[in-house]
This record gives structure tokens, sequence and C-alpha cells, in this order.
């Protein structure tokens, strides 16, 4: 009985642990969704992060890339024809492509523009919060991940940071830049 008792409170505290780790995630997933031009959530499958990229390679390009680990200055921003992964400090430092791009918008306003004084407030936002999302997600065991499949504008696309949850087989989709005209 007493066998059954401790194997039954082992597999509760595994599964409230599991759980508190999955919603951390989704948390701070959302709190980069609002600092970046937003992010969709796919639920695909698998058990290591390279079988949950493999399986978000089929379900978003209908075949398996081969997967390659980058660091931020390896990544190509416009173009990317790679996806993998890449480390904690990678991804926080991809808020910086992500501020370029709000600032390379600002040259589209006058300096008393509401518009404008939002996206500079947005900028200080990032600066300021971006890099402590990053670290909870890397301590709630969060990888980190990069595809050139996000938004583009005249015939470019960009690359995108993803977070993935290797406890639920999830990819999240973090958007560091918005489509736009030509």
């Amino acid at each position: 009985m007493k066998t059954v008792s401790l194997f039954s409170a082992l597999l509760l505290t595994f599964s409230l642990n599991t759980f508190a780790k999955t919603s951390e995630i989704e948390t701070q997933v959302a709190k980069l969704g609002d600092l970046a031009y937003g992010y969709d959530v796919f639920h695909v499958g698998g058990k290591t992060t390279e079988e949950i990229l493999q399986n978000f390679s089929m379900h978003e390009y209908g075949e398996v890339s081969k997967l390659v680990h980058k660091e931020v200055q390896d990544i190509a921003w416009g173009d990317e024809v790679d996806m993998g992964t890449t480390s904690a400090d990678s991804a926080n430092a991809m808020s910086e492509f992500m501020i370029s791009q709000s600032e390379e918008s600002l040259e589209n306003y006058d300096e008393a523009d509401p518009e404008a004084t939002k996206i500079k407030a947005q900028i200080q936002k990032v600066k300021k919060e971006w890099p402590g999302v990053i670290r909870v997600l890397a301590k709630a065991r969060a990888q980190f991940g990069y595809t050139g499949n996000g938004p583009g504008y005249c015939g470019v696309t960009f690359a995108t940071l993803l977070v993935i949850d290797t406890t639920t087989g999830t990819v999240y989709q973090i958007y560091l830049s918005q489509s736009g005209e030509c």
C-alpha cells in the first residue's frame, strides 16, 4: 500500500511540475508576443527539440528540413533558408532585429506624430522587458530556434524566433517583423 501511495504521490508531483513548466512557458510566450509583432502556436508533437522542429517543418513546409544550429550573428534576417536551434543568448539578441525594424518604421512619421511616440515607447519596453522574459523561458527549460518563414514584403521573408516546449510538443513562432508594402 505504501508503494502505491508513494508512486501516486510521485506521479502527481511530476504532473504538477510539468503543468507549471508549460503554464510558465505559455505565459512568457504571450509576453514576447505582446513585445513583438505577435505569435502563432503549433501543436506538432514530439519529445525532443529536433523531433518537434522536424514535425513543425513538415506541418509548415510539407517536408522535413535539415536542422542547422545557428547563433544570432549567423542568421540571415532576410531570406534565411535554414531552420534550427539557437541559444538563449541568441534568442535574447534577436530583439535587436525587431528594434531595428521598428526604428526604420519611424522614418515614415514626423517626430511629433502620435504613432511615432507609440513606436518609441514600444522600443523602450522591448529593451527593458525582453531579456527578462527570455531568462524566465530558459529557466522553465524552453528551447529556442529560428526559421526564415516569417512575415515579409517586397518578396523577402524575415527570420522569426521559435520557442519550443518539449513537454507538450509545441512550437511558438514569435514574429520579429511585420509584413508591409513595397
